[in-house]
C-alpha cells in the first residue's frame, strides 16, 4: 500500500515495510488501548464496530501515534543499505512523533476527514498485511528461542 495522502499542506505516504521497532510501538499502542480484544458483535455493521475500534483509540489517546507509527513525510530520505538503495522511507520514533504532532494541529475540516478516514482504512490494512504476521509466525516448533545459524563451513588447506 504505497498511497499519498495530502495532509496540511504537506504529503504523507504509508509505509511499506515496517521496522521491528514500529511493529512493537504499533502493538504496545494497540495493546494499551485495548483494542486488539475489540471483536465485532453479532448483528453490529461494520460502521457501528468501526466507530467503538476508532472510540477506544481516540479514548487511550493513541490515534495519533499510530498514524505516526504508518505514515512518514514524503521529504523525509530513503534508508541506505549498503550498496543498495532500499525504496523504504527511513521511518524513526522521532519522525513518528513528529508527524504524531503534525497531524493533531490540523484544523481545516477536509484534514480532519482526512484524518479520520485513514484511521480506519491504514488500521485495517496494517491488521491485514502486518500485524497478523507478528502473531502467527511462531519462532520455532516448540516455542523456544529459533536455532543458531549454521556455523560457515570453512576448507583448510594442506
Amino acid at each position: 500500500m504505497t498511497d499519498r495522502h495530502k495532509l496540511g499542506g504537506h504529503s504523507f505516504l504509508t509505509v511499506q515495510d515496517a521496522t521491528v521497532e514500529q511493529d512493537f510501538l504499533f502493538l504496545e499502542l494497540i495493546h494499551n488501548c485495548h483494542i486488539d480484544r475489540i471483536v465485532q458483535s453479532e448483528g453490529e455493521d461494520a460502521a457501528e464496530f468501526s466507530e467503538r475500534i476508532l472510540g477506544a483509540l481516540i479514548g487511550d489517546g493513541a490515534v495519533l501515534k499510530l498514524l505516526g507509527c504508518l505514515l512518514v513525510p514524503a521529504a523525509k530520505p530513503t534508508r541506505r543499505l549498503g550498496f543498495r538503495r532500499d525504496t523504504a522511507i527511513a521511518w524513526t520514533p522521532e519522525i513518528g512523533e513528529e508527524t504524531a504532532r503534525f497531524l493533531g494541529g490540523l484544523k481545516t475540516p477536509e484534514d480532519k476527514a482526512k484524518i479520520r478516514a485513514l484511521v480506519l482504512t491504514l488500521l485495517v490494512h496494517f491488521f491485514e498485511h502486518e500485524i497478523v504476521s507478528l502473531w502467527t509466525t511462531k519462532t520455532s516448533s516448540d516455542g523456544a528461542l529459533p536455532a543458531p545459524d549454521p556455523e560457515p563451513e570453512t576448507t583448510s588447506s594442506p
